[in-house]
């Protein structure tokens, strides 16, 4: 009898360890997905902002539209101001 409860025991523990697994992933997945779709909505804000200037302004920090309008079609969820950085860094030899 105490070798069953024993047994019991074991199993449901490793069944909670399981579940309690399966939720921290998922949760973990869920807070993914929220980073995801927050660097897409400030990546969309950044895209709307250049666009609102002015062509000079743009030229005066090494862009144009239609490098904005590029980034914007390609961008991934990467950050927009990493990329912006790559691109000041090549813009002498780009524009």
């Amino acid at each position: 009898m105490a070798v069953s409860k024993s047994n019991e025991q074991s199993n449901l523990n490793r069944n909670s360890g399981i579940v309690f697994g399966l939720a921290a992933t998922a949760w973990n997945q869920f807070g993914d997905y929220l980073q995801r779709k927050h660097q897409a909505r400030k990546n969309k804000r950044t895209y709307q902002r250049l666009l609102e200037n002015d062509d000079y302004l743009l030229r005066d920090i090494g862009l144009s539209r239609r490098i904005v309008h590029q980034m914007k079609q390609s961008s991934t969820n990467s950050d927009t101001e990493l990329e912006l950085q790559k691109i000041r860094a090549t813009a002498g030899r780009y524009l």
